[in-house]
C-alpha cells in the first residue's frame, strides 16, 4: 500500500466502481484481493466501534474487540494468604477464541526472579540484560474453539511486597487453517498483567498497582518493600562498578537506571529515551530539579549533594507523554544506585508514538500541543477498549492495544489533533456503536474517517498498518449511504492526499465551512459539506442524487491553496466513486 500516492490505474479503478457499485475492493492481513460482495453482507462486518457521550459533553471514541482479538485469552487467579513464606496458587486460564494447533503460555513474576537472584529488601536490585526464569511454563496442545484449559503453580514468596505478575500466551493457527476474508484480524499473542500484594496480614492480587497499599515509610515501587532511608544512613562508596568500565563517575555520584519489561527476551531492557525526573527534599520540601533522558548506556547520574535526592519516571516527548497508574520514586543517597521500571505497555507505546506522531505532524502539517497517552489505566472511561476524551484532553489505551497494535494510538491521536488543531471535534449522530465497514452517519463517518486516515499514516511510519485497514482498495457501497461509511471517507482523504497533498486536503478540512439559503455559516461536520469545499462549488441535484435527504447547502468557504494540477472534475469523480452511490 502506498502512503500517499494515487496511481493512474487505482484511479481508474476508483471510477470503474462508481459504475459497478455492489463490488467491494479490501484486502483481508495476508492477501491483497478483491472481492465482490452484495450489499446485504456488509451488515456482518467488523469494524471499529465508538460512542460519543453527549451527557458529559465530551466526544469518546471508542475502538472494539476487532484490534484487540486473540486466538487465546488469558485469565488469572490467586488462593493463598498472601503472607510472606506461605505457598500462594496462581491459576492461569486460556481460552481458545479461535481453533489452536498449539500455544505456549508464559507465568513470570519478574522482580520475585529478580529477588532470588539479588536479594530482597532494601538490597534488592532489578538485574538488567539478563533473562529472568518463568514461574511456569505451559505447552498447549490443539484447542477447538471456545475451548477452555486451565493450568496452575504453587509460589512461595519470602519477603512482603507488591510483584508485578505477567502471563503472555503465543498460540499457533492449525495448519492450513484459514480465516474467512471478511473475518477479525486474529493476534496470536496475548499479555495479560496484574499485581500480587503480600503483606504480613495477608494480601491479594489487583488488577492494578495500587500506590494505596504501600505501608508508610516504604518507597511506592513495585517489588519487595524497601524503607525510605533517612540522611543519616548515607552511604559514601564508590559506584564506578555499576556505570562500567572507563566510566568518569565521580566516587560518590548517584546512578539511576530506567528500563522496560521486554516481554521477547523475558528481561529487563535500558528504556532509552525515556527519562528521569529528579528533585531534592531540603528540610523537609521537595524542590524539582532536572530532568534527564537515558541515553544508550541506559542510565543517568546526579552528584553527590547535601540534601536527599527522589526520582521518579517519565515517558516525555515535546508533542507527547505517556504514562499509567503504574508509580514509580526512589529516594537516593550519596552512592546508591537505583533502578525505576516503567509500566508494562509504556515504554512500547512511547517508542512507537516518538516515530508516528512526528511523520503526522510533518505530513499533514498541523501541529497540536502535548497529548497524554494512559496506557492501562483504572480510570479509564472506556476500558477495555481505546478513547480519546476531549473534556480531558487524555488518550486511554489498554495494554494490548500499547504493545500489540499501533494504528489504534495514532487513530487516537487523530481525535486529538482533530480536537485543538484542525477546527474542533463536534457531536455526531448515529456514532455510539459505529464500524469502519457499516453506515453510521454522514457526520459520525467525518469524525471517525479523518481519525482512521491519521491512524494509517501514522502507524505505516513503522510498518504497523493492518492490511484489512487498505484504503488503497477501500469500498463499501450501499445505496444512499456510501458516504455514512466511515472506511469510504477514510479512503477519499488517503487518495485526495496522495493526488494533491495531506497538507492541502488537512487545511480544507481544518477551514471549511458553508451555508444554506436561509442560514448562517456552519462549519463543516458531515461528509457532504466537505465535498463542496474541496469542489470549491456547489450543486444542489448532484448533492441530492449522492446525498438523499440532506441538507442543500448553497454556499461554501475554505482557506486552502489549491496546488498545481487541482481540478474540481477530477475530485468530483474520486468523491464520487468513494462516498457516493
Amino acid at each position: 500500500m502506498s502512503k500517499y500516492r494515487i496511481s493512474k490505474k487505482n484511479f481508474g479503478v476508483i471510477v470503474e466502481l462508481t459504475v459497478m457499485a455492489i463490488i467491494l475492493a479490501m484486502c483481508d492481513f495476508r492477501t491483497d484481493m478483491t472481492v465482490p460482495l452484495e450489499p446485504i453482507a456488509i451488515s456482518t462486518l467488523p469494524g471499529v466501534s465508538g460512542s460519543i457521550d453527549t451527557s458529559r459533553d465530551e466526544v469518546v471514541d471508542i475502538l472494539d474487540q476487532w484490534p484487540e482479538n486473540p486466538r487465546v485469552s488469558l485469565g488469572l487467579s490467586a488462593a493463598g494468604t498472601f503472607r510472606p513464606g506461605e505457598p500462594i496458587e496462581l491459576h492461569v486460564q486460556s481460552d481458545a477464541r479461535y481453533p489452536v494447533q498449539s500455544a505456549h503460555i508464559r507465568l513470570y513474576i519478574p522482580e520475585y526472579e529478580a529477588g532470588r537472584l539479588t536479594n530482597f529488601g532494601d538490597r534488592f536490585q532489578i538485574p538488567i540484560n539478563v533473562s529472568l526464569p518463568t514461574v511456569a511454563d505451559w505447552e498447549l496442545e490443539r484447542m477447538e474453539i471456545r475451548q477452555q484449559v486451565a493450568r496452575s503453580t504453587q509460589i512461595n514468596i519470602p519477603s512482603p511486597g507488591y510483584y508485578q505478575v505477567i502471563a503472555v500466551v503465543d498460540a499457533k493457527e492449525p495448519i492450513g487453517d484459514k480465516v474467512d476474508l471478511l473475518s477479525q484480524p486474529v493476534a496470536n499473542t496475548y499479555v495479560l498483567e496484574r499485581w500480587l500484594y503480600i503483606g504480613a496480614d495477608g494480601g491479594r492480587l489487583t488488577d492494578y498497582f495500587d500506590t494505596d497499599l504501600i505501608p508508610a515509610g516504604m518507597v511506592r515501587n513495585s517489588g519487595p518493600f524497601r524503607e525510605i532511608r533517612s540522611d543519616k544512613d548515607s552511604r559514601l562508596v564508590a559506584n564506578v562498578e555499576s556505570a562500567g568500565s572507563g566510566s568518569s563517575l565521580a566516587a560518590n555520584d548517584n546512578v539511576v537506571y530506567l528500563v522496560y519489561w521486554d516481554i521477547a527476551s523475558g528481561s529487563y531492557k535500558p528504556a532509552i529515551g525515556g527519562s528521569v525526573l529528579s528533585g531534592k527534599s531540603l528540610s523537609g520540601i521537595m524542590i524539582d530539579g532536572p530532568t534527564q533522558v537515558i541515553g544508550v548506556n541506559g542510565f543517568v547520574t546526579l552528584p553527590c549533594s547535601n540534601g536527599t535526592w527522589y526520582v521518579t519516571s517519565t515517558l516525555n516527548d515535546p508533542r507527547f507523554n505517556v504514562s499509567s497508574a503504574y508509580y514509580q520514586e526512589e529516594y537516593l543517597y550519596c552512592g546508591d544506585t537505583r533502578t525505576l521500571v516503567t509500566g508494562l505497555g509504556e515504554y512500547d507505546a512511547f517508542v512507537r508514538l516518538k516515530s508516528s506522531i512526528p511523520a503526522i505532524v510533518n505530513a499533514i502539517g498541523y501541529n497540536r500541543s502535548s497529548v497524554t497517552f494512559l496506557v492501562n489505566y483504572p480510570g479509564s472511561p472506556c476500558s477495555p477498549n481505546s478513547c480519546y476524551s476531549p473534556a480531558k484532553d487524555k488518550v486511554y489505551i489498554p495494554l494490548n492495544h500499547a504493545i500489540g497494535w499501533h494504528w489504534a494510538l495514532t487513530h487516537e491521536y487523530g481525535h486529538a489533533l482533530n480536537n485543538a488543531s484542525l477546527g474542533g471535534l463536534w457531536n455526531a449522530a448515529n456514532c455510539s456503536v459505529h464500524e469502519v465497514y457499516l453506515v453510521s452517519s454522514y457526520s459520525c463517518a467525518l469524525l471517525e474517517g479523518f481519525a482512521d486516515y491519521i491512524g494509517t499514516l501514522g502507524a505505516s511510519v513503522v510498518g504497523t498498518v493492518d492490511p484489512g485497514l487498505n484504503w488503497d482498495v477501500f469500498r463499501v457501497y450501499v445505496p444512499n449511504n456510501s458516504g455514512a461509511i466511515e472506511g469510504n471517507v477514510a479512503a477519499l482523504f488517503y487518495h485526495l492526499a496522495g493526488l494533491y497533498s495531506p497538507y492541502y486536503v488537512s487545511t480544507v478540512f481544518k477551514t471549511c465551512n458553508t451555508k444554506t439559503a436561509s442560514s448562517g455559516w456552519q462549519l463543516r461536520s458531515t461528509v457532504h459539506q466537505l465535498i463542496w469545499c474541496l469542489e470549491n462549488r456547489t450543486n444542489a441535484s448532484v448533492q441530492s442524487a449522492h446525498f438523499p435527504g440532506t441538507t442543500l447547502w448553497t454556499g461554501y468557504s475554505e482557506s486552502a491553496v489549491e496546488p498545481a494540477g487541482w481540478n474540481a472534475d477530477v475530485i468530483r469523480s474520486l468523491w464520487i466513486a468513494l462516498v457516493g452511490n
